[in-house]
């Protein structure tokens, strides 16, 4: 009976190597275009400056977020290289987070907390690919998060998930 228990352990486990489920690689550092990668050149300025009409504390602290999680996003991706002469221009064009109060009692009629980013991907000054990433969060109620940074975090998480997306489908010519 214990030789046919470890010859039924040896059998799943020899299988579940195969199928890579032991192997200890995270699936995203997977990339579906492993030839791609990128260096950051400018992450979170405002796209548009002279028609910036986000508060400057949303602004502020949302440029820090977008600085800090996208290029560990990148890196876990394996899309990331700073001597890659692509490079991944990334600013803030809209960004919208409703009050507190709106979030918890209004939310039904309010406009939802949105972000949208623009992101270019370039080399030699020529541009390869330029995309218009848009997140939406219209949650409220008493299960919705009242702090408007941790509202900003999710806008911010959806945007780099997107973009990793684009990253990896994209397809760059000589």
């Amino acid at each position: 009976m214990l030789i046919i228990r470890g010859i039924m352990w040896l059998c799943l486990c020899s299988q579940l190597l195969w199928l890579e489920g032991c192997s200890g690689t995270p699936h995203a550092a997977k990339s579906m275009n492993p030839a791609l990668r990128v260096s950051l050149h400018e992450v979170g300025r405002v796209c548009k400056p002279d028609y910036n009409d986000i508060p400057a504390e949303q602004l502020s602290f949302a440029t820090a977020e977008l600085n800090s999680s996208l290029p560990a996003t990148l890196e876990r991706a394996g899309l990331l290289d700073a001597g890659s002469e692509v490079s991944l221009d990334v600013c803030i064009d809209q960004l919208y987070l409703r009050p507190g109060l709106v979030t918890l009692l209004l939310f039904q009629v309010a406009e939802p907390d949105y972000l949208v980013v623009r992101a270019r991907l370039g080399r030699a000054g020529r541009v390869l690919h330029s995309w218009r990433l848009v997140a939406e969060n219209s949650a409220g109620g008493s299960m919705a998060s009242p702090g408007k940074t941790r509202r900003a975090q999710m806008l911010i998480n959806v945007i780099t998930r997107k973009l990793v997306n684009r990253l990896e489908t994209a397809v760059i010519r000589p």
